[in-house]
Formats: C-alpha cells, sequence, structure tokens
C-alpha cells in the first residue's frame, strides 16, 4: 500500500490523494468516533519518505520529502533534525474536514556528517503529533592534512589525494584529466580545505559590538510633555538613532481629535519602538490598583495592550514598563502570563540602577537609569556622560530612561545636554563599539544567544551550523543572530540558508560575519 501510495504523491504532487476502499474505513472510522463523542487531539502522524543519499556528500542542500497517509489534518509542519527544526511551514486548511486524508510537504536542507535523525512534525492548533525517526547516514568528516594541487596532466592512482578549487578530494580509481567536482565517479569529496581551521561562534551583541544602549522615554502621552518628546524624538531622527516610547494608552486620547495616535505611528514607521507604559499610570502599590473591579491587572496591562494594538493596525507591543518602577509578585506573575511580553525593568528601582552584565539572567528585573537633573555633576556615576562610559567599559548593556527634553516636565533633560549625549552614542555606534537599539530587540538578542545557541558540524562542504531552535524560549524570543568566523584559508565564504543566500562580510582582521535567523533553519558556511 506504501508504495502505491508513493507512487500517487509522485503524481499528483500536492494534489490530494485519491480516495479509496481503505480511505473509506478510515473515514467510517472517524464517523464512529465522532458520534460517540471522542474527538482526535492531534494530527496523523507524518513519515519521513525514503531517501536516496547516493553521491551525496555531507554539507550537500538535499531535497526531504513526507507524507501522511491517514487521520486528522494539521494546519503546519516542520522537519526535525537531531531535534532541531531545519524547515518549516503551512499547509492549506481550505477543504480540510475533521479527518482527512494524505497530506505532504518538502524542503531542501543540509545533512550532516554521521547519523541524522530525521522526523515530521504536525501540528493543528496546539496540538502536535511526531512521527517515526528516520535515520540518515553519511561520512564522518575529519581533519584532513594538505595536498598538493591537482594537476590535469598528471596520473592519479586510487586512493591519492589532491587540492582543487579550495577542496580536497581522494581518487576513487586510476584516472588522468578527471577533474575533481567535476566527475564525481572519479573523485570522491573528503573536505572544504579553506575551513578546516575555522573557528565560529555567535558574537555577544551584534555585529560584534562591545556592548549595547537603548534610549527609552517614558510616559507618551503626558500631555505637558508632548513638545519635548517630539524635540527628544527629532534629534534622534537627525543622528539616526532609535528609541523606545512607553505609552500611557488610555490617556491618548480619540483618533478624531488626538495627535498622539497618527503621531506614535511616524515614530514606529521611522524604527522606534513603543512599550506599554500603563492605562493611566497609576501607581501598582496603591490599593485602588488591586481593589478596584473595573480595573487593576486587566486595565492597566491587557487592556492597554489591546488599545495599543487597536490604535497601531495590530502593533503588539513586547516590553512593559510598571508606572513608578514597582510591582508587587502578583502584578509581575500576571504580566509573565501574557507571552507577548518579553521583559520589564525591575519593579524595585532603588535596587535596579546601573548596567546591565552582558550575561544577565532576568528579563524582568533589568537594570537602568533614569535621567535626573541633580546627577548630572562630573563625578556622579548616574550622569549622561558616565553611565556610557560604565555600559562601554563593562560590556554590558545600558537603559537610558527620558522623559522629556527642553520643557517644564519631570526631571526633563535641558536641549544642549541631550544633545551632547546623543552625538556620544552616534560616535559609539558609528566606530562599531556600541549597538543602539530598541529595547525589546536588544532583549531578544541577549535571550536568543543562548537559548537558541548552535553547535557546528565539519561537513564535507565546509561548516553546517544547527540551531537549538525547538525549546520554548528560542521560539519567543529569536531574532537574528551575528555570526563570527575566524580562520578560514583564503577568500570570503558563502553563506547559505532556507534555500537563500546570506550575505558575508570580511572585515580588516580576517573575520567574516554572517546574520542568521535560529528559527530559519541551518547554516551551510562553505
Amino acid at each position: 500500500m506504501m508504495m502505491v501510495v508513493r507512487r500517487e504523491l509522485g503524481m499528483r504532487g500536492v494534489q490530494r490523494l485519491r480516495a479509496g476502499r481503505w480511505l473509506g474505513m478510515v473515514v467510517g472510522l472517524a464517523g464512529c468516533l465522532l458520534a460517540t463523542g471522542v474527538g482526535a487531539a492531534a494530527p496523523g502522524a507524518g513519515q519521513v519518505l525514503p531517501l536516496d543519499t547516493t553521491g551525496v556528500d555531507s554539507g550537500q542542500p538535499l531535497r526531504v520529502e513526507w507524507a501522511k497517509w491517514w487521520g486528522p489534518a494539521a494546519e503546519r509542519w516542520q522537519l526535525l533534525r537531531n531535534g532541531a527544526i531545519a524547515c518549516e511551514g503551512r499547509l492549506d486548511s481550505a477543504s480540510w474536514t475533521a479527518w482527512r486524508q494524505a497530506q505532504q510537504g518538502s524542503c531542501t536542507t543540509p545533512l550532516g556528517g554521521g547519523e541524522n535523525r530525521l522526523q515530521v512534525r504536525l501540528c493543528q492548533g496546539s496540538e502536535c503529533s511526531n512521527g517515526p525517526v528516520s535515520r540518515v547516514n553519511l561520512p564522518v568528516v575529519a581533519v584532513q592534512a594538505a595536498a598538493a594541487g591537482w594537476q590535469a596532466a598528471q596520473a592519479y592512482a586510487k586512493g591519492s589525494r589532491v587540492q582543487w578549487d579550495g577542496r580536497i578530494y581522494e581518487a576513487r580509481y586510476w584516472s588522468r584529466g578527471a577533474q575533481p567536482g567535476q566527475d564525481r565517479e572519479a573523485w570522491a569529496l573528503l573536505a572544504n580545505a579553506r575551513t578546516q581551521g575555522a573557528q565560529l561562534g555567535v558574537s555577544t551583541w551584534k555585529a560584534g559590538a562591545q556592548a549595547a544602549y537603548s534610549i527609552l522615554f517614558d510616559d507618551y502621552c503626558g500631555w505637558t510633555n508632548d513638545e519635548g518628546q517630539v524635540l527628544g524624538e527629532q534629534e534622534l531622527a537627525r543622528r539616526g538613532l532609535v528609541a523606545s516610547f512607553g505609552v500611557i494608552s488610555g490617556s491618548c486620547g480619540d483618533p478624531a481629535w488626538s495627535p498622539h495616535w497618527p503621531r506614535l505611528k511616524g515614530f514606529v514607521s521611522r524604527g522606534h519602538e513603543v512599550f506599554n507604559h500603563s492605562w493611566d499610570h497609576g501607581h501598582p502599590l496603591d490599593a485602588d490598583w488591586a481593589s478596584r473591579k473595573w480595573g487593576g491587572n486587566e486595565l492597566e496591562i491587557r487592556q492597554s495592550t489591546q488599545k495599543v494594538a487597536e490604535m497601531l493596525e495590530g502593533y503588539q507591543m513586547q516590553f512593559f514598563s510598571f508606572p513608578f518602577d514597582a510591582a508587587t509578585d502578583e502584578q509581575l506573575a500576571f504580566l509573565k502570563s501574557m507571552p507577548q511580553y518579553l521583559g520589564t525593568r525591575t519593579p524595585n528601582y532603588w535596587q535596579a540602577s546601573g548596567v546591565n552584565a552582558a550575561n544577565f539572567g532576568d528579563p524582568f528585573r533589568l537594570r537602568f537609569l533614569v535621567y535626573v537633573n541633580a546627577d548630572q555633576g562630573a563625578d556622579n556615576p548616574g550622569s549622561l556622560p558616565n553611565y556610557l562610559r560604565d555600559t562601554l567599559a563593562q560590556g554590558g548593556w545600558g537603559l537610558r530612561v527620558f522623559h522629556s527634553v527642553n520643557d517644564a516636565y519631570y526631571e526633563s533633560v535641558p536641549l544642549a545636554a541631550y544633545q551632547a549625549h546623543l552625538d556620544a552614542v552616534q560616535q559609539a555606534a558609528q566606530s562599531g563599539r556600541l549597538w543602539v537599539a530598541g529595547v525589546s530587540e536588544v532583549l531578544r538578542y541577549r535571550v536568543a544567544r543562548e537559548a537558541c545557541a548552535p553547535s557546528v558540524e565539519r561537513v564535507a562542504t565546509g561548516l553546517l551550523l544547527s540551531f537549538n531552535n525547538s525549546g520554548e524560549t528560542c521560539q519567543r524570543y529569536a531574532t537574528p543572530l551575528s555570526l563570527r568566523v575566524d580562520a578560514v584559508a583564503g577568500g570570503s565564504l558563502q553563506a547559505w540558508q532556507a534555500g537563500a543566500v546570506l550575505p558575508v562580510s570580511v572585515r580588516s582582521d580576517g573575520s567574516q560575519w554572517v546574520l542568521a535567523h535560529p528559527l530559519q533553519g541551518p547554516v551551510l558556511l562553505r
């Protein structure tokens, strides 16, 4: 039966299999189950179809096909290789019924040397099923000694080794004039000579920056600070910098007459982030926050979230800052229960001043520093120049919080001081020492570089990097990561992921850099 089904798959492509007697039996069984109130909890299991690996080198992109022959339908699929997601996709739901026959899919992905455990995961909503494991073995690749260059006029006996076009080959039999890489029958690929001693790792901060920095403005829609925040954004835009603006969403007014929502859309269009600063800036430790039936966490956190999404065409805030940087454990737990929120500033400000270490642990207890005019003395660590200096010196992440610029609002920063600070930030960013980004972007990077940490395999074609991308934390925080490759022997590498070529930059120190997203599957460097 399996051979018949597979032949049908090959003939019809993505069309469904023709219904047969076995399908009628399955549908009849489904009807009995549904009639007795027993529903399907997960899709039927999918299976990787047999692969022909004749002449396939490890690291060579290979088309992998899967099929499901019976059971409830799935809406999305993932191909797992050794537990990591190699590729994924969605399935057409236009003609689904409760029980549907065949579904199928495929993708092209490189395989590593040694054992490759392939498995299909099919999901419908939150319910998933894992199919049986299919094991595919390819030759293990070891470090090879340097070899002499191939010569067209020279005769080579079986077992002879040569180097050609940056790769090391071994003769399968006696030959003369058979070019390595072109004549696969005569020559077996052993290794990529250029990546023999290469070292690869994830940069602590994006693009290899020494430190990270985020500029935040609290109290957007504070009304009396409107002009000051507009001025602050204009100065950022002049320097090509971005910031995160904390919105008090219940105070922004009706879009029919209030300028706040159109202005905030403009901020987003220019690359700024919007974060949740509550509905009305009520004090979290006041009894009123917890006791009012119409408010509390539902109003200050959830309804505020919904309001911004409604006004900004579905925009999803990812960061929250409690008013007055204070909160109870119950309020913090409520925030953590909303999956879209990735973190918050520590809700005990007196304990949270300073720079976040590069490897800080809790994204819901971030250190930060609010601008205060009284702290701007030359020897005060809270001054604008000193906090930036300490961020760079510690190689960590600085969160500088403002409320307004050059007006009478709470702790408004004078324009000249603000401009000087932005000039210093811009200079550090342009030199490559400082990465300046929205608070959620930096937070994602910090967590993802650990939660999605890649493993590196030596394959015949080069290096194969596989992200640890199947865990919940990686799935939640994943963002493009900067990969640094050192000790490459000659010339720029090529990088490939999910069927696309990734840009590779070569720096003056010889290091090569690639930006890759953990959820897009393995990266092949060759």
